[in-house]
C-alpha cells in the first residue's frame, strides 16, 4: 500500500516506515505530524484517485530531525558595471518518517491490525464461496458493460465478449458511448462495468489501470516514421473535436512542441475515432500533401500490418494514455463484477 501526500506544495509517494524530507514546519523532534492531503492511494493494486483529496485517507509521520539541504550558490552579476556578487543558501527541512496508516479514518491497534487481516481473509473466502454459489444455481441475468468507442470498437473484438460470457454464465451486452456518459450510466445503475479511455474521475467509483494506449500519425499514404515538428505543416489535417480526450492528449504535446492543430491545413473537425479512420482511408492519395490524422495505435492495427494505412510518432515525444476499467464502489464485492474485471486484467480481451 503507498500513497502520494502533499504538504509544503510539494507531492510525495509514500509507505510505511518511508523517511521524506519536507519543508520546515513548527514542531519539534519527536512530534507527530498529520498529512490531510492524501490526492492518491493504492492498495493491493486498487488505486483510488482524489478529487482533488481522498476525504477518508490518512497519513501519519514522526519528526527525526531538522536539517538543511545542501548549498545553493547565487551569483549576481551586472554587465559594464564591475558589481558582482556571491551568496549561498542552505535550505532547513523536517526528516519525517511515516509511522502509521488508518482504515477508514480510524487508527488501529497492533490487535486490531491482526483482526482486520483475519476479516480480510474471510472477505475473500466469502466472495470465492459466493462465486461457487452462482456458478450452481446459474442466476439468469444480462451483464451490462459500457466501452469507449476506441475500445468498444478495436480492443475488445466479438469473441472477447462470448468467452466473456461463458466466464460468467450469462449474456454480456455491449454498448458503446463517451466515456462521460459511460461514467454517468455506472452511477446511475444502468451499466455494471465501463472500459473508459479517459479518467473522469468520480470518488463514487472504483477505477483500475487496464491498458496503455498510445496515439499515433496515420495517413492513407507512406509518411517517415518520426515526424519532425516543421513537417507538420506539410500534412492536411484531420483533427479530433475539442472535447475529446484524444484532442486533449494531442493539445498537450503540441504545446510543447509550439504548434496546435488550429495552426495547421485542417480539412475537418470529427468527433469520433471511426469517423476519423473512414475519412483518411476515403481521402484522395497524395503523396505531396498527405491526410493525417491523430489516432489510437489499436485502431488501425489491422490496417497497418496489411499495408493499407500508415503510422509515424513524433520525433522525441510518445502520446501515451490510459485505459480504465471502471465500476461502482457497491459492485465491490459483486462476483459476476469480480469475475468480468479479473477476466479483461488476466489479458483474455
Amino acid at each position: 500500500m503507498y500513497a502520494v501526500i502533499e504538504t509544503g506544495s510539494k507531492q510525495y509517494k509514500v509507505q510505511k516506515d518511508d523517511i521524506i524530507n519536507i519543508e520546515l514546519l513548527d514542531k519539534e523532534v519527536g512530534a507527530k505530524v498529520k498529512f490531510d492531503k492524501i490526492l492518491l492511494v493504492s492498495d493491493n493494486g486498487k488505486v483510488k484517485i482524489g478529487t482533488p483529496i481522498v476525504k477518508e485517507a490518512k497519513v501519519a509521520g514522526e519528526v527525526l530531525r531538522e536539517g538543511k539541504d545542501k548549498k545553493v550558490i547565487a551569483f549576481f552579476f551586472r554587465k559594464r558595471k564591475d558589481s558582482k556578487r556571491k551568496k549561498g543558501h542552505r535550505q532547513k527541512y523536517l526528516a519525517v518518517k511515516i509511522i502509521e496508516r488508518k482504515k477508514n479514518g480510524i487508527k488501529l491497534t497492533p490487535e486490531g491490525e491482526e483482526l482486520y487481516k483475519i476479516a480480510t481473509r474471510l472477505e475473500k473466502e466469502i466472495n470465492s464461496l459466493e462465486k461457487d454459489i452462482l456458478k450452481i444455481i446459474n442466476k439468469e441475468m444480462t451483464f451490462r458493460l459500457g466501452a469507449s468507442y476506441t475500445i468498444g470498437t478495436y480492443v475488445i473484438p466479438g469473441e472477447c465478449l462470448n468467452d466473456m460470457s461463458k466466464a460468467i454464465n450469462n449474456d454480456v451486452n455491449l454498448s458503446i458511448d463517451l466515456s462521460d456518459s459511460i461514467v454517468q450510466r455506472l452511477k446511475d445503475r444502468k451499466l455494471d462495468v465501463g472500459l473508459i479511455e479517459s479518467p473522469v474521475m468520480d470518488s463514487d467509483l472504483i477505477y483500475r489501470e487496464w491498458l496503455e494506449d498510445e496515439l499515433v500519425l496515420v495517413s492513407n499514404v507512406p509518411i517517415p516514421k518520426i515526424v519532425k515538428t516543421e513537417e507538420l505543416y506539410d500534412y492536411r489535417w484531420i483533427c479530433r473535436e475539442e472535447a475529446s480526450h484524444t484532442r486533449r492528449v494531442t493539445a498537450d504535446v503540441f504545446e510543447e512542441l509550439g504548434v496546435s492543430c488550429k495552426s495547421f491545413d485542417v480539412i475537418s473537425e470529427v468527433s469520433n475515432t471511426t469517423t476519423v479512420l473512414q475519412t483518411i482511408k476515403r481521402a484522395k492519395k497524395d503523396t505531396e500533401k498527405p491526410v493525417v490524422s491523430v489516432i489510437s495505435k489499436y485502431a488501425i492495427a489491422d490496417e497497418v500490418a496489411k499495408g493499407e494505412l500508415f503510422e509515424a510518432r513524433l520525433r522525441g515525444y510518445t502520446m501515451t494514455r490510459k485505459f480504465y476499467i471502471v465500476y461502482s464502489k457497491e459492485n465491490k464485492h459483486n462476483a459476476y463484477v469480480d469475475n468480468v474485471v479479473d477476466y479483461i486484467l488476466a489479458g483474455e480481451c
